[in-house]
């Protein structure tokens, strides 16, 4: 076994706690905001979003197909 996964293994116990002070607050509020929504709406919204995120990957795509533009 190397040593970063040795590491990893013997360090994960102990990043837990802190990882879970650090991101709880904000998964509670996140459920608390997200509660607000029906399933339906937040479904509609992530699909809002990855049409945006694949328009713009299209775009980008597009953009730089050559390097980039002449401009």
């Amino acid at each position: 076994m190397n040593s970063v996964a040795a590491s990893a293994r013997s360090s994960s116990p102990a990043i837990r706690p802190r990882a879970e002070a650090f991101f709880g607050p904000y998964a509670e509020r996140m459920a608390q905001t997200m509660s607000a929504y029906s399933p339906q709406e937040i479904q509609r919204f992530e699909d809002f979003i990855g049409r945006l995120r694949s328009t713009m990957d299209a775009l980008l795509a597009d953009e730089y197909r050559d390097g980039g533009s002449a401009e």
